[in-house]
């Protein structure tokens, strides 16, 4: 792993009803649902952010987790005054 190497990783929450969950439900608690890869680095004297790698668990697809980790990165990028992201 380098050091400059950043990561997000997203589990699934607990069940707000313990009790009553569906022990075959989409994902255990404290499951790995996804991931997002990035570094800050220089290109060509400007400072950005590159996203190496975003994966998401197929059952976590289609529920907007993707959108919502690159608005993430997104706002990383603003709060650390790069140019962009890519």
């Amino acid at each position: 792993v380098d050091d400059d190497a950043r990561y997000i990783i997203v589990r699934s929450a607990p069940a707000a009803d313990p009790e009553n969950a569906d022990p075959n439900g989409p994902a255990a608690p404290g499951e790995p649902l996804g991931f997002v890869h990035y570094r800050f680095v220089i290109e060509e004297d400007v400072a950005v952010m590159y996203v190496y790698e975003l994966q998401l668990d197929a059952k976590a697809t289609r529920k907007g987790l993707g959108r919502y980790l690159m608005m993430l990165c997104e706002a990383l990028a603003k709060k650390a005054s790069v140019s962009g992201v890519m």
